[in-house]
Formats: structure tokens, sequence, C-alpha cells
């Protein structure tokens, strides 16, 4: 009986060996894994937005206008404004420009003046969201970019610009320090272990066994919006080696 238990034990103990001998990857090993984390400084393109902000009817002449640019240079405006009691033609006629007219009589309101040049632009252009509270009108860029600030010009109007369109911009990738990577034994899903980077932006994972294992790090995803995970794999054929996964570089 006592040699039947025994023998019993033997073979949980067996067992439980081969399982642990199955999964080698993770610490308790004498290996190691390195690199560099480099990080590409991205910011993203922003949409030009302008606020306007609208006065009556009696503060304006006729013919007076401003300008008003998306990032599309085939698509520059002036916007002016026509009170028809005039025999003249008050527009100002603007090379390389597409005007834009608004009718408008001395007896308009603020309000009135606000909705008639949204109405004006909404209908003549499809380069702007618009967005109307009271007598300011907030006009977004739909295509974001490098986009000259609209100007006063002769019209009585404030304008001012809310948010500087730009373009998208890239710098190359430098050595980044204090930032945190991560490592993943052989099949896990989550992260084992994780460093932070030192000088040069070099990191380690030390006291590997044998197998095989996913480093990354966390990096801006410029096609999506968010963040997503930037990974290497690496395997460990041999105690005491140095694996270098050399560069990992994330957008930050």
């Amino acid at each position: 009986m006592k040699k039947s238990l025994f023998n019993k034990a033997l073979l949980v103990g067996c067992a439980s060996i081969l399982l642990t001998s199955c999964n080698k990857e993770g610490l308790g090993g004498t290996s190691t894994i390195e690199g560099t984390l480099k990080g590409i400084d991205h910011d993203d393109a922003q949409a030009e937005i302008t606020q306007i902000t609208f006065t009556n009817g009696d503060v304006i002449e006729h013919g007076d206008y401003f300008t008003l640019n998306s990032p599309d240079t085939d698509q520059y405006f002036y916007v002016w404004y026509d009170n028809p009691t005039w025999v003249s033609n008050g527009d100002p006629a603007l090379q390389n420009r597409i005007g834009i007219s608004v009718s408008f009589n001395y007896s308009d309101s603020n309000l009135d003046i606000a909705q008639n040049t949204k109405d004006a632009i909404e209908n003549a252009t499809g380069m702007f969201t618009s967005e109307l509270l009271n007598d300011v009108l907030i006009l977004t860029t739909v295509v974001a970019g490098d986009c000259p600030d609209a100007e006063d010009v002769s019209s009585p109007f404030a304008i001012d610009i809310m948010n500087q369109g730009k373009a998208s911009t890239t710098m190359g990738a430098t050595p980044l320090v204090d930032e945190k990577i991560y490592i993943v034994y052989g099949d896990n899903t989550i992260a084992n272990d994780d460093v932070r980077s030192v000088a040069e932006g070099r990191f380690q994972f030390n006291g590997l066994q044998k197998g095989e294992y996913t480093v990354y790090a966390t990096s801006k995803d410029t096609l999506n919006g968010g963040n997503t995970a930037v990974s290497t794999t690496v395997s460990i054929t041999s105690n005491k080696s140095v694996q270098d996964l050399g560069d990992l570089t994330i957008v930050y």
C-alpha cells in the first residue's frame, strides 16, 4: 500500500515536471533580450476653424467683403455684401478668388446677416462645415491642412481664428528614455513583464529561459486614431545568449 502511494506520487510529480518543461518561456534562465526604443514625433493635420461675429445691416456698406480660404489653393473665396437698392455693381471681383454674394438690407439684424451669410457659403462651396450660434458663425474646413487665415478686409465683422489649420508633420526617429517596453512569454495574450528604456533608449529583459518571446511598445495609430502595439518576436535557443532586437520604433 505504501509503495502504491509512493508510485502514484511519483507519477504526479513527473507529470508536473513535464507540464513545466512544455512551457519553458519566462524567468529562471540565463539569457537576455535587449534593444533600443526610438520614437517618431508625429502631429496630425488640423482643420482651420474660423469664427465670424456679425453686425447689423446698417453698419455694412454695399460692396463690403471679407476673404475666406481652404487648404485647396483653387478654393479661395471672398464673401461680399450686395444691397439691391444700389444700382452700381458692388462686386470687388478679386482675381484668383471665387466670389460669394450675400444679399442684405440696412434694416437686417445681426442675426439675419449671420443666417444669410451661412446659407450663401453653404450653397456656394462644399469646403466648410458651419455652425451658427446667434450672430456668431463658426466655419471649419472640410479638408485639414495649411490654410491662409480669413481677413475682414472692408467688412465690419470680427473675424477670429479658433484653430490654425496645418498639415501633418513627422520628425525623424530619436531614442526615447523612460518609456515602457513590454514582453510576452510564449503564447500568452497579455504582457508578463515590462521595463523602462534608459540612456539612449536602451532596454533589457534579463534572466530568460529558452523559448519564444514577443516584445512590444505602445505607439500612436496614425491611420485609425488611438494607440496600437508595435511588436517584434524573438527565439532564445541557447543559454547565456543575448538577443539584440535592434530598433523598436514607435510613433508618439
